[in-house]
């Protein structure tokens, strides 16, 4: 179904349909942190309001380091996004070294978006350049994309031979085809769209409705929208009212976008990880 509206309809509906998910779903699957805090104990304290306050502190930091040193906070939001897409898809998958694992998680993150931003090199080349104002050669993307490809395969090759992976190797070569169609057939933002709410989100929801309620059943799913959806909405309407004002200047609502992004990635990072530690135990 995703491939075919990226086929049969103009790029404008692709463009809003992609935001409407992001902004609903993509953000939901983490509007459940502070509820994740209190069950794993990530901190210290089971306060909520210290928890609220380490929480937003964190935000608050990766908000203006996006505005102060863009050239360094936007690789490094690259890297979190990357380990994160990385540990959700092959945390479950893998045995084997938790260093290599980590190191593993991160290249096929980076992978996912090497793939994605050689399918729309312009975009992505303009957008890096609004935000950092950095340039980037049109040729670092390909180049990118086959080294990142070629040390993804001899990883996948190398666990298939000692088996440590848990799922079929074609499989996921499998993966990759369908996502390297669907990234050079959608908009920019669509492709981003399908990728991080149905490869990542939905499946993230479902590991944290397990985490909180044991199982993940129909009740389960309505207790953990019921829990999410004030954080949802109250980060919806920060959003929204930033939009209003600063909307006009596309070059800024790009930034802040990102910004919002990053801003709800960084500590969400840490709270998922923080999460697979506790159910490992």
């Amino acid at each position: 179904m995703a491939l075919g509206i990226s086929i049969y309809f103009p790029p404008w509906v692709e463009n809003m349909l992609a935001l409407l998910l992001i902004l609903t779903i993509g953000v939901v699957h983490g509007a459940n942190d502070l509820i994740l805090i209190k069950k794993s104990k990530t901190f210290k304290t089971a306060n909520s309001i210290k928890n609220l306050g380490y929480y937003l502190g964190i935000i608050l930091m990766i908000i203006s380091l996006f505005f102060i040193i863009p050239q360094i906070a936007l690789p490094v939001f690259v890297l979190f996004s990357a380990y994160h897409f990385g540990e959700q898809h092959w945390e479950a998958n893998l045995n084997g070294h938790w260093f290599l694992n980590r190191v593993f998680y991160i290249l096929y993150g980076l992978f996912i978006f090497s793939l994605l931003f050689a399918a729309h090199k312009e975009d992505v080349q303009q957008i890096i350049y609004q935000m950092s104002h950095v340039l980037l050669p049109i040729s670092f993307f390909d180049d990118a994309l086959l080294i990142l490809l070629l040390i993804v395969i001899i990883f996948m090759g190398a666990y298939a031979f000692k088996r440590k992976l848990k799922t079929f190797w074609l499989e996921e070569l499998f993966f990759i085809v369908v996502f390297f169609v669907i990234f050079n057939t959608a908009t920019l933002l669509w492709a981003f769209a399908i990728y991080f709410v149905l490869w990542h989100s939905i499946p993230s929801i479902k590991e944290q409705v397990e985490f909180l309620y044991g199982t993940c059943n129909r009740a389960a799913v309505i207790g953990y929208l019921k829990l999410a959806w004030v954080y949802w909405l109250v980060a919806l309407v920060g959003f929204g009212v930033v939009v209003y004002f600063f909307g006009e200047d596309q070059s800024l609502l790009l930034a802040i976008f990102f910004s919002f992004l990053a801003a709800i990635t960084f500590p969400h990072v840490l709270v998922i990880s923080r999460m697979h530690k506790k159910t490992q135990q």
